[in-house]
């Protein structure tokens, strides 16, 4: 039988040895029909994984999978033979992307080992040439400002608590799927990544190099609200280990499917690596081809490339987070892909007052599986741009990496954790938990809460004043506190400010146990950020807290 699948193919080959030089060339994806005669077996994983990757599904209790095996090589070779230029591979599909004339379709298709063939983009792309990058630029190091610039954004979350427990994503992996990194190693904020070899990987999937530091600096204002650092801007996670892939092309105005299978690419090869987070700002619903298009009935959460993609990957072990899109104000308003894929934490966007940014976009998805997840700040956040200057960024691109940033913190603290658990604490954490909907799903993220729902300890010390609710609805006039046993015997002078400073309230109490809690009043105060200030014998603490 293998025989005559041979025979067929050289016959084929014969038919088809035609000049394609001249010809238009559009992308395509092909899809093989099995993986025979592969020289790797899933009995032996070390061949196409990673140890860390294959530890990761160790951990998860999950199986390596003939779709983890890569792509049978000779039939790309046969692709080859026929004048097609091959580029990158799709285990999980069983592809590779191609460019070719339109007229050698149906021959491709025509071949024993294809299944079928996509296009995916008109016209090539210069995936064989280098960018003329020219000599490298001086470092920029600009002066830092007054004040914290993340303080605000960081807190709302409870990055501030996360980062006084010494949690910053030191020993978790995070892969970053966006559009350029423009200056990164230029930059004096990034520059603990590269003293550090923090960046493990990179990869430009539009271009087909390693070289990421070009096009939009969309991706590079994004991974610095995870891993920026300096004297006044602190990312969540700046002690976390990254892979930057550019699977967005900024280089042309125009959408198309490509940059779906971009990401595909991208997350196979994170996963391959042994990512344990997937953090990306990017989502799909209209092409700059009509018939490309999505309709929100293809929303839920199994249609889209990208989306199954995501739940690959989720399936793999890893953890994946999105933003859920900026479409609330517009025709479509619903999320996009792959915030649609009921396993992906999609990330929606608040203002500075705690509400539902009017650009958010809103849920369910088509299958009626509640969407967003989750919230965090999409308004006003704080961000690095490529002249390395802080530069406040709306959207849920930028809510997206606060919300990964907390659960590096949170895998960091447990690092047995699954990704299924990871994501239940981190939605059991949201500020409106008890009620989630369709517009913020389980509300705004806390690490504190995450923490505590996912079985961890609490650390001992003065970061055991607890402080709840916090975030706190509009409708509950009082917030709840306990002490640490630190703190019993002594009385604990409490005082309760507006973030400008004026006095709320303040009260005077003597804790003797844990169970001891007192009640500090917030009256009739608007949403916002407030200040707790606890006096005693042992000194001053303060803590922010946040009413929506």
């Amino acid at each position: 039988m293998a025989q005559l699948a041979r025979r067929a193919v050289s016959l084929l080959l014969l038919c088809l040895a035609i000049p394609v030089i001249h010809a238009q060339e559009n992308r395509y994806m092909v899809f093989f029909a099995d993986k025979d005669n592969s020289p790797f077996s899933i009995t032996n994983p070390t061949g196409f994984l990673s140890q860390r990757a294959i530890s990761r599904r160790q951990k998860h209790g999950l199986a390596i999978l003939a779709a983890d095996i890569p792509v049978n090589e000779s039939y790309v070779q046969t692709l080859n033979t026929l004048g097609l230029s091959t580029y990158f591979r799709t285990k999980w599909l069983n592809g590779v992307l191609v460019e070719m004339p339109p007229a050698m379709v149906n021959n491709v298709e025509a071949l024993p080992f294809v299944n079928r063939v996509e296009l995916v983009a008109p016209g090539a792309q210069l995936l064989d040439e280098e960018i003329d990058r020219g000599p490298p630029g001086s470092p920029i190091a600009v002066a830092p400002e007054s004040q914290m610039s993340t303080d605000f954004q960081n807190e709302m979350v409870g990055v501030l608590d996360m980062h006084a427990q010494g949690y910053d994503g030191e020993g978790v992996m995070i892969g970053v799927l966006d559009s350029g990194f423009p200056n990164l190693s230029r930059i004096d904020a990034f520059q603990h990544l590269n003293t550090d070899n923090r960046i493990l990987l990179t990869h430009d999937y539009t271009f087909n190099q390693r070289y990421v530091e070009s096009g939009d600096q969309h991706g590079l204002r994004v991974l610095s609200v995870l891993a920026a650092q300096k004297e006044d801007f602190r990312g969540t996670a700046p002690e976390a280990s990254y892979l930057l892939f550019i699977t967005e092309d900024s280089q042309v105005n125009s959408e198309h499917r490509i940059e779906e299978y971009n990401w595909l690419f991208a997350a196979e090869a994170a996963d391959s690596a042994g990512v344990d987070i997937i953090s990306t700002s990017v989502g799909y619903s209209t092409f700059t081809a009509p018939s490309a298009d999505y309709t929100y009935d293809d929303m839920d959460g199994q249609t889209t490339v990208i989306s199954r993609a995501a739940g690959m990957a989720f399936d793999r072990g890893i953890l994946v987070l999105t933003s859920a899109g900026n479409e609330g104000n517009q025709v479509w308003q619903f999320i996009t892909a792959p915030a649609d894929h009921p396993d992906i934490l999609a990330v929606g966007a608040v203002n500075s007052a705690l509400s539902r940014t009017r650009a958010s976009s809103i849920g369910p998805n088509s299958a009626g599986v509640l969407k967003p997840d989750v919230a965090a700040l999409g308004s006003g956040t704080s961000t690095i741009n490529e002249n390395g200057f802080i530069q406040l960024g709306s959207g849920t691109s930028f809510s997206a990496p606060l919300v990964s940033g907390v659960a590096a913190g949170l895998l960091q603290a447990e690092p047995e954790l699954t990704n299924d658990r990871l994501a239940r604490a981190i939605r059991a954490s949201g500020s409106q938990a008890s009620r989630p909907d369709n517009e913020l799903g389980y509300g705004i993220v806390n690490f504190r809460r995450a923490l505590a729902s996912a079985g961890a300890p609490i650390v001992e010390g003065e970061n055991n004043l607890l402080v709840y609710p916090n975030p706190a609805g509009q409708s509950q006039t009082s917030m709840s506190i306990t002490f640490s046993s630190d703190d019993f015997g002594a009385d604990q002078f409490v005082q309760l400010f507006s973030f400008d400073g004026r006095t709320l309230a303040e009260i005077t109490v003597v804790p003797n146990n844990i169970k001891d809690t007192f009640s500090i009043s917030w009256g009739d105060s608007p949403p916002g950020m407030y200040l707790l200030r606890v006096t005693s014998s042992n000194g001053k603490l303060t803590r922010k807290l946040i009413k929506y």
